[in-house]
């Protein structure tokens, strides 16, 4: 029943609808002929909070090359949203990373490229564009 539409219901019949358990607080949105208020829909509290895109930079150390076994481990621990790269001896990842927030992107971030390969740290994180990307 989670996540189904009741569609327009008294507040009683939404009740009646959701059983016995943990009650949601809906706002009522008018009356209707007989008098009792009328909701538009059901909040589900498992939804996911909306995200956004952020990019931003990771400058990373414990690496001087990349080879595909490390592109691979990026990859498979999550890191599949960025561009991995090395500049005059300084590795770096461009991220594009889907996050409710800035601050959760790049925890995300970090812990997914410190977790793939032994030994590679962030040595920094450049905020150039870490706000929220716009929408065409």
């Amino acid at each position: 029943m989670r996540g189904e539409s009741f569609g327009a219901h008294t507040v009683n019949e939404v009740a009646a609808i959701l059983g016995s358990g943990p009650r949601l607080v809906i706002p009522s949105i008018t009356p209707d002929s007989s008098g009792e208020e009328l909701t538009g829909a059901r909040i589900d509290r498992n939804r996911p909070m909306p995200r956004q895109e952020f990019e931003f930079t990771l400058v990373l150390s414990g690496i001087t090359e990349l080879t595909p076994a490390l592109l691979d481990a990026f990859c498979e621990a999550g890191c599949d949203d960025a561009l991995f790269a090395v500049q005059d001896g300084v590795a770096y990842a461009d991220f594009c990373r889907a996050a409710p927030t800035s601050e959760e992107a790049v925890q995300s971030a970090i812990r997914d490229v410190e977790s793939a390969v032994v030994g590679v740290k962030v040595a920094r994180v450049d905020p150039e564009g870490l706000a929220p990307l716009e929408s065409p």
